[in-house]
């Protein structure tokens, strides 16, 4: 996708991350949560989607005995299509690329924190961030299994999209629940067509200085809901292409 243009990611096809319009496109007959420009793509995405496929339909047929958590889903859905764009151009920043190996975005996640914001009627405002920041994989994994998803997390680690692909992990919670089971997980992948080299001109010490207040920076501007808002000029950043 180039970033100057509006993005809609049911305009994409999950495997191979190319804007086909969604009439070009075919969603999985399983869980109806992802689409493929073909058979092909299709095939080829089986093996690491076949197990978020099962959990997905788990999920869906479990949300319609639950009202208020299925509310909650479709908002975290909502929120996310809104703010896709900027957190497709700001997240990799995390990754500090400028000071770190080629295959960083391959070995280490970026994760956000969110809570649900008490009667905002605003999708943008939806949620606020608590916390964020780039970490290994093997820890977000680490992570689910303390919260008993272990199948869950060894599908994460097997889903190896190769050192192009960025992955952004959210962390969902429930403003007015204490129930743990009420909290949601969701994992966005994006590819870069170069590969994250827009990030890795950066001089040294410039990225290392963004990255200190990132957290923070991005934090400011969920909570302000102005999705649109650039943390850094992105002229440079045509070279991008993305997909959920």
């Amino acid at each position: 996708m180039s970033l100057g243009t509006k993005f809609n990611p049911k305009d994409v096809c999950n495997w191979c991350h190319k804007e086909q319009g969604r009439d070009n496109l075919r969603v999985c007959g399983g869980c109806r949560m992802v689409r493929y420009c073909s058979r092909n793509c299709q095939r080829g995405a089986w093996k690491t989607h076949k197990f978020s496929c099962s959990q997905n339909q788990q999920l869906v047929a479990s949300l319609r005995e639950d009202p208020v958590q299925e509310s909650f889903n479709s908002l975290l859905t909502r929120w996310l299509t809104v703010w896709k764009p900027f957190l497709v151009m700001h997240g990799p920043i995390a990754y500090d690329l400028a000071n770190s190996p080629r295959n960083k975005m391959q070995t280490h996640c970026v994760f956000f924190d969110i809570e649900s914001r008490p009667n905002e009627k605003q999708v943008a405002k939806a949620f606020t961030m608590l916390r964020g920041g780039c970490i290994p994989k093997t820890a977000w994994a680490d992570r689910l299994r303390a919260d008993g998803n272990g199948d869950f997390a060894d599908n994460f680690l097997e889903d190896d999209r190769g050192q192009d692909t960025a992955t952004l992990c959210f962390w969902v919670t429930r403003h007015d629940s204490d129930d743990p089971t009420s909290g949601l997980v969701r994992q966005l992948y994006f590819s870069m067509r170069d590969g994250g080299n827009f990030y890795r001109k950066w001089g040294k010490e410039e990225s290392r200085q963004i990255v200190e207040g990132w957290a923070e920076a991005a934090a400011f501007t969920i909570e302000e809901g102005n999705h649109t808002k650039l943390l850094k000029p992105s002229s440079g950043l045509k070279g991008l292409d993305a997909s959920g």
